[in-house]
Order: C-alpha cells, then structure tokens, then sequence
C-alpha cells in the first residue's frame, strides 16, 4: 500500500485523537522559571529550526504567512520568558501537527534561540497551531494558554529514561520502521528532513510509551515492531552504559620531559568514562601529527571516539610529534550526554475531552556542560645541538692550528692525539670542552697570531748558525795562502 504524506499526515493526527481519548489523569506540573528579556522585544522573526521541512514555514497557508513571526500574544508569551511553538515538524500550522515542534525562545547573553522540541506522551495533543493573534490552539482550536517551562525531571519519566531521551535527541540513531511507520530513512535524526525527525519522534515513544504488548491494534503492533528493529531493550542497556553520571576526561602528558627535540613523540594519556560519544580534539601551535597508540580508541579527524561501558574510566595513549621548534597544545573537549541539558514545556490546556498537551523535551545548548583537558609539549633544539652548530666551523679551524703550532714547540704528538680523540667522540663532545673559559684562554693565546713570531725567531737564529760556520771555514783557508 502507498501512503501519500497529505494522508499519512491526517492518519498520525487520528492516530493520535484515538489514542488521546484513553487517557484518564491529567498531570499538573510545577512550572520554573526561564530567560525573559530585561527590554521586551518587539515583532521579529524567529531563526529557523535546523534541517529542512516538507512546507515552507515562511510561506505557509492559513491564518499566518510567516510561521517564523513572533507577534501578538507570541511575542507576549517570548517576552515573560516563555517557549514559544512556531510549526511541526512538516512545517505546518496545524492543530494536529505532528511533532516534533520547532519552538524558539529568549536566551540571555544571545537572544532568540530555535530547537526541535520532542513529545514525550503518546496519548496527548501536539498543541501547536496558532491563529491570527498569534494564540496558540488545541486539538479543538481554541486558543490555550503559552508554554510553561517545568521545573525539574519530566514527571512521567525516569532518570534512565531522561538520559536515552537526552541522548537521542543529541545524537539520533538507526530506524528500521515498519508497516504505517516505515518513512523510506534509515536514520532517525533532528536534524535532518521532515521524515527523519518524524522517525525520531516515533524512537522517543519506544522510550516514554513502549506498546503495551496485549493491545492487538495492528498499527500498534507495526509501532512495536519499529521499536525492537530499532531501539531493543539490549541497544538501551548499551547506551546507558556509555551515558555516565560522574563523566570524567583527563588529559596528562607522559613524556620523559615537557620539552622535546624536533622529531621525537610525544606520548598524552587520555583516561575519560564518556563512552560512544566523540570527544572534539584540538591542535594549536606548531604543526605536527597526532595518533592512537594504544587504548581503546579511534581518531577520526579531529573526533576521538572511545570505546567502553561501565563507569570506570578508559585509558587511551595518543602520541603527538613535530619536526618543528615551538610548542603544540593538545586539547580534548566533550559535552556529554546528561537529563540535565533537557528542558521540559508543557502547556497546561486540556480539552474538553480532559485531553492535555504533550510535555516536549528540548536540548538546551545554554546548560549544556562542556569538558575540557588539554597538555603542553614543548619542541627545541637541545643547547648542546646548537652551540655545535654555531661553532663547529671554529672549532675546526682552531685544532688545525693548534696542532701546527704545538708542533713547532715540540709537542705534535700529545696534540695531534688531541685531535684524533675530539673526532671519535663526536662534534658535541668537542664543543662542549671549547666552550670552557680555561679552553677559551688557551686558544687566545696559542691560535693563529703566535705562530710567525716563533718562525722568523727559528730563522734568524739559523741564518745566525750559517754565518758563523762559514766564516769558521773562510779563516784557516786565508792564512794558508798568506804563508
């Protein structure tokens, strides 16, 4: 059978009307406080929720144009700190829109802020649609009063079941629908297109209202269906593994020394509990390569994803290196999943059948906690390494003259002995013993400048010698003639 989305969507609005006549208690929750503008704002259009919609909220049909205008007794409702419905999740103004509802609100210190806002009732009205006066309507059209913002846990839920609603409107999940809730995706996410958000709709109901296994409602039976092919009790016990309650994330660096020569890694020990949700890692500084070295862990760009369950913390060993002289900050930052970064809005309209409006569920960026842990490494050219790069040309031409000179004074043999043992041991070792004051004074005083006075000293003394050999002879030889 071929489901048009015009049917499909009046079926989910019946879908909805039947269920909703089963209730029978209505519950009153204590309303909170929330942001409210200190100067009241006036007309304005609200941003867009993320994703895309069938309809264009900014040209719909009916009583408003522009879903996207808060006005009248909108604007009224913003301005007292409310949330204020804008259209479903198809991009309607229906009093039986199927949600989840794009619903912004004032945020201090940023202004107008828009989020998808998820039901968490089966069996209750969507109450989203507005008239002209900007009033928002129920089931039956009238106008009902604004949004409240509930304070504390949604009362219908528990702790466990806050934390898998928080985590999939964070992060979303695979959908394998059935029959009636078979939308042509395989991902149940907020933002994506109409369909995929209807699909994560349907995965929050597995969690606040499973099918009740004895109702023999055959699209009850498909909505079961979606939910064991989706989102099983065994998927459910997984994800709360990997929600902690305590989250930890610890960056320390493990290397011998803080600073490094150019070349060498770097090892960084990451040791957190935030399991299956990417921790965003961060490199400033010099640039250089990072890397798992062991652990259970995955570096996919610049998301590191760990993997365990349980409350006790994994340990990962990322390695850092760089060819560069500097220093590189490694950073890891996560915003784990926590109940706490929901809010709850409930308007308290019933209908004349005692029916009350969904409790929807919105992720709050405003509250949501951010993690962060980061270490320093330093890169540099070691002191030794670069005092023998500045003088290892001096260095050479020095012991040449040293030995030239210290053999003329007799010694050649102790110092060219000098010189063979500074080239078995290495440029550094000779340097080093250069770089000495008493070493210093010695090459001032040996070098170069010394060397022509003991060699016009050495000839002059044997011109000297030659000149008095040959008058020895020239002497005995003239008095022989003269006798």
């Amino acid at each position: 059978m071929t489901v048009t989305t015009s049917s499909r969507r009046r079926r989910i609005g019946r879908l909805l009307m039947i269920a909703a006549i089963a209730l029978t208690a209505v519950v009153v929750p204590v309303t909170a406080s929330a942001d409210a503008p200190a100067q009241a704002a006036a007309d304005f259009r609200a941003p867009l929720c993320v994703g895309t919609t069938l309809d264009d909220p900014t040209n719909a049909s009916g009583a408003v144009h522009d879903l996207s205008q808060v006005f009248g007794q909108r604007l009224a409702d913003y301005n007292e700190g409310r949330v204020v419905a804008l259209y479903d999740t198809f991009g309607l103004n229906s009093v039986d829109g199927y949600p989840a509802v794009c619903g912004t609100r004032y945020v201090e210190g940023v202004g107008p802020v828009s989020e998808w806002m998820f039901c968490t009732d089966y069996f209750s009205h969507a109450c989203s649609g507005v008239d002209e006066q900007g009033r928002l309507l129920g089931y039956d059209g009238s106008p009902i009063p604004g949004l409240d913002s509930l304070a504390g846990a949604n009362p219908k839920l528990n702790h466990d079941q806050e934390k898998l609603v928080a985590y999939l409107i964070r992060h979303g999940q695979e959908y394998n629908g059935v029959g009636y809730f078979d939308f042509r995706v395989d991902r149940a996410v907020r933002d994506g297109g109409s369909f995929e958000r209807a699909a994560l709709q349907v995965l929050i109901w597995c969690i606040s209202d499973p099918v009740d296994p004895s109702d023999t409602d055959p699209t009850e039976q498909e909505r079961a269906q979606t939910c064991e092919g989706s989102l099983d009790d065994a998927r459910q016990q997984q994800l709360l593994s990997q929600i902690p309650d305590d989250p930890t994330l610890e960056l320390d660096l493990t290397s011998p020394s803080t600073t490094l020569v150019p070349g060498v890694t770097a090892t960084v020990e990451v040791t957190t509990n935030i399991f299956g949700d990417p921790l965003d890692v961060a490199l400033s500084g010099v640039a250089g390569t990072l890397s798992v070295l062991s652990g259970p862990a995955t570096l996919n760009g610049d998301e590191l994803l760990v993997e365990g369950s349980g409350a006790t913390p994994a340990t990962v060993t990322l390695g850092f290196v760089s060819d560069q002289s500097g220093a590189a900050q490694i950073s890891v930052e996560a915003a784990p999943v926590s109940p706490s970064h929901l809010r709850w809005n409930q308007s308290p309209g019933v209908d004349p059948m005692g029916v009350a409006c969904q409790i929807y569920a919105t992720f709050d960026r405003g509250s949501q906690t951010v993690m962060q842990s980061s270490a320093t490494v330093l890169y540099a050219v070691q002191a030794d390494d670069s005092e023998a790069a500045a003088d290892g040309g001096a260095a050479d031409a020095g012991g040449a003259a040293d030995a030239g000179g210290a053999a003329d004074a007799g010694g050649g043999a102790a110092d060219a002995g000098a010189v063979d043992q500074v080239g078995s041991e290495g440029r550094v070792g000779a340097v080093q013993t250069a770089a000495g004051p008493e070493q210093s004074g010695l090459l001032a005083s040996t070098g170069a400048d010394s060397s022509p006075v003991v060699w016009v000293s050495a000839m002059l003394l044997l011109a000297g010698i030659v000149l008095l050999v040959f008058r020895g002879r020239r002497t005995p030889q003239g008095d022989e003639q003269q006798s």
